[in-house]
């Protein structure tokens, strides 16, 4: 929305038809805002930059004139609909130059664009380039805090909260050496509640990584997508747990194989097991990171689920891990996909 109301702002100043902001990806440029003519059809548009024209400005940090928009390589679905001409290309060049190129045109029989106007639009993207080098700043600054405080309260809770829960599981259990028959058991269960509870608060500290992080790279993020679409297949959703940085501590190519993982077991569970629950534990530490999958199904049986399996093992070993798959109690299987934090690239944080 901002980038929209500069497009509108840019219109107005210029006497313009058409403006768009286009930003730089790879070897390609994405509109990502535009207004007046043809903006429906822009937003969001992806040009290749194989022309130059659009490189070329972001490499000169100088305006360029063109005769007409379909100079930018147009896709053909807009190609034989455009007709603006002349048209400007503005570079938005802050401290340092690539934020993206400005693009200003006028309906084909207007006036051309004056030297005058031309300066003042390179002085607003100029400016434009500016605001969205201290938006960025802004982000990063506001991204440090978040992580700071969730390290503030990941001590807190560990050094408080955890260790007092550690010293009265202690306790209990021995006092429940000192117990015979029922006492003792509900003593000792008690005492796996509140190993229950340490591992939720666990979950707890790393969760709030959530809002800072990216959800092309979250494991945990993309996992819940993944549950969104199987949910229909399987007839349930899958139950999920999180155990140390599954935000921070996993690369991007990891988190691909993890995904292909959990939506072949989950496809598997869907098509063969019967099941009417499954649970995802995904586990990220100093040593390793590790997906487990278990279902209350009939278990793994027919042959036609061995060739996927195949696969993920192929997966692990390629990262020196590994695949078991075994009974899951009386009923169901259990899935173990597991690699070494090594592999995972970016799996060094430590597990509190």
């Amino acid at each position: 929305m901002p980038l929209r109301l500069v497009t509108e702002r840019v219109a107005d100043i210029a006497d313009a038809d058409f403006v768009s902001i286009l930003q730089p990806a790879a070897d390609l440029f994405v509109v990502s805002a535009a207004s007046g003519d043809y903006a429906a059809k822009w937003d969001g548009l992806v040009l290749r930059s194989t022309t130059g024209r659009l490189t070329s400005v972001l490499a000169t940090g100088k305006p360029m004139n063109i005769e007409h928009l379909d100079e930018l390589a147009l896709p053909a679905e807009v190609r034989d609909e455009v007709d603006i001409d002349p048209v400007i290309l503005v570079p938005l060049t802050g401290t340092a130059p690539g934020h993206g190129v400005l693009c200003i045109g006028r309906q084909t029989g207007r006036r051309a664009f004056t030297a005058a106007e031309t300066g003042m639009a390179t002085m607003f993207a100029g400016q434009v380039a500016l605001a969205l080098e201290l938006a960025a700043s802004l982000a990063r600054r506001d991204q440090l805090a978040l992580v700071e405080e969730r390290d503030r309260i990941a001590r807190d809770l560990h050094d408080h909260v955890i260790q007092r829960l550690f010293a009265i599981g202690l306790t209990m259990e021995n006092a429940a050496t000192k117990l015979t028959g029922t006492p003792a058991d509900r003593v000792r269960a008690s005492v796996d509640e509140i190993d229950e509870t340490i591992k939720q608060i666990r979950t707890t500290i790393y969760q709030l990584t959530g809002p800072i992080v990216s959800p092309h790279t979250s494991l945990r993020t993309q996992a819940i997508r993944l549950f969104d679409d199987l949910e229909v297949a399987l007839d349930f959703r899958p139950d999920l747990a999180v155990d140390g940085p599954v935000d921070f501590g996993v690369n991007e190519d990891v988190v691909d194989d993890c995904l292909a993982v959990l939506r072949e077991a989950l496809t598997n569970v869907a098509r063969h097991a019967h099941a009417t629950r499954a649970e995802v534990v995904i586990t990220v530490n100093t040593t390793l990171v590790q997906l487990d999958v278990r279902d209350n199904g009939c278990g793994i049986g027919a042959a036609s689920r061995r060739s996927g399996l195949a696969n993920l093992r192929a997966r692990a070993e390629r990262r020196h891990g590994s695949l078991t798959v075994q009974a899951n109690g009386a009923h169901g299987t259990w899935l173990r996909w597991s690699i070494p934090a090594e592999a995972a690239g970016s799996a060094t944080v430590s597990a509190r």
